[in-house]
């Protein structure tokens, strides 16, 4: 759907949908605003992406990070669904889309039982534990000048309790040192960016979460030639 077809789209037309789903192989990633600017309450998913498991880890960290974590957040996104869930150390099955080589949220050893959690994971994760249900988007600083090169992102949540959860994200090479504050406050706190990483921050009077994740197995990778279809 372009920009100017929402211009054609009836009033009444749009009371049947309750939103847009779409997936995000391909560009112009600005109509997914558009279509919030549109019609504020449409929910907007993000229902499959998927990447290679010889992906380096800059451009996995783009599209997971970058792109939908933070770019596609800031601009609305309502949820986020990711394919696979969970493919074997080949990167097959289940897999129809009839390539192979392509990467899971998780990886599963199927001789030994063995997990290894992939950065979709980790993305995932941040949203599910850092951001608390009902939570609401607030604006924040972005210096990413699209959704992948630039300076330190971020995404920011005011919490039902009132408690603030900031996600910032590095699309660089180098470690950033970003400070947080408030508006119109004098409190800040310095953060230290790894590359391609991600940090979220939570202010709260409330006890910390300082929960890790279970640690990985370790087990080869061994993908197929891909072939697509």
């Amino acid at each position: 759907m372009t920009p100017q077809s929402f211009d054609q789209i009836n009033s009444d037309d749009v009371k049947a949908f309750d939103g847009i789903a779409f997936h995000t192989y391909i560009g112009p990633f600005a109509n997914i605003e558009n279509a919030r600017k549109y019609d504020p309450k449409w929910e907007l998913a993000m229902t499959e992406r998927r990447c290679m498991m010889n992906e380096k880890t800059c451009d996995a960290s783009h599209v997971m990070m970058g792109l939908i974590g933070n770019y596609l957040v800031r601009r609305g996104l309502s949820s986020i669904y990711l394919w696979n869930l969970a493919l074997n150390e080949r990167g097959l099955l289940p897999n129809i889309a009839g390539s192979t080589g392509r990467r899971s949220v998780i990886t599963i050893d199927h001789t030994t039982g063995k997990i290894m959690r992939n950065l979709e994971y980790y993305m995932l994760r941040n949203f599910s534990q850092d951001v608390a249900i009902d939570s609401q988007l607030v604006s924040s600083t972005n210096y990413m000048k699209d959704d992948f090169t630039g300076g330190a992102s971020s995404v920011a949540f005011m919490e039902p309790d009132g408690s603030l959860a900031v996600q910032l994200y590095n699309p660089t090479d180098q470690k950033i040192k970003v400070s947080l504050s408030l508006k119109d406050s004098n409190r800040w706190q310095n953060v230290l960016l790894p590359a391609y990483g991600t940090v979220t921050v939570h202010k709260s009077n409330q006890k910390m979460n300082e929960s890790e994740p279970t640690a990985n197995d370790s087990f080869k990778l061994n993908p197929l030639p891909v072939h697509l279809v």
